[in-house]
C-alpha cells in the first residue's frame, strides 16, 4: 500500500510540474499562426504574382513539413499562456512579445 502511494504521489507531482507544457497541437497551431503572419508580413510588399505564388506555396509546404525539432523546442522551451498568446497573434511584433513575455 505504501509502495502504491509513492508511485501515486511521484505521478501526481510530474503531472503537476508538467502542467504548464503546451501541448503538440498547441505547439502545431502556434507554428500555422506564426506562418500565416509572416505570409501576411510579406504579401504587403509589392510582389508580382508569381512571387506571391511562390509564397503561397512555400507557406503550403511548411505546414506539411513541420518538424517534430519545433515542435519538441516549443514543448520545452514555452509555457502554455506564450503559445496560447502566438497562437492568436496577428503580427510579427505580438508574436515577438508573446514568445518573450518570460524573458522581461
Amino acid at each position: 500500500m505504501r509502495a502504491l502511494l509513492v508511485v501515486v504521489a511521484v505521478v501526481l507531482a510530474t503531472g503537476c510540474a508538467n502542467s504548464n507544457k503546451p501541448s503538440k497541437s498547441a505547439c502545431a497551431r502556434m507554428h500555422d499562426q506564426y506562418l500565416d503572419v509572416m505570409a501576411r508580413v510579406a504579401s504587403i510588399a509589392n510582389l508580382t504574382d508569381k512571387q506571391k505564388q511562390a509564397l503561397a506555396d512555400t507557406k503550403a509546404e511548411l505546414k506539411r513539413r513541420r518538424s517534430d525539432e519545433f515542435i519538441s523546442k516549443c514543448r520545452a522551451q514555452l509555457t502554455k499562456a506564450q503559445v496560447a498568446c502566438a497562437a492568436k497573434a496577428t503580427t510579427s511584433d505580438e508574436l515577438d512579445t508573446c514568445v518573450h513575455v518570460a524573458e522581461n
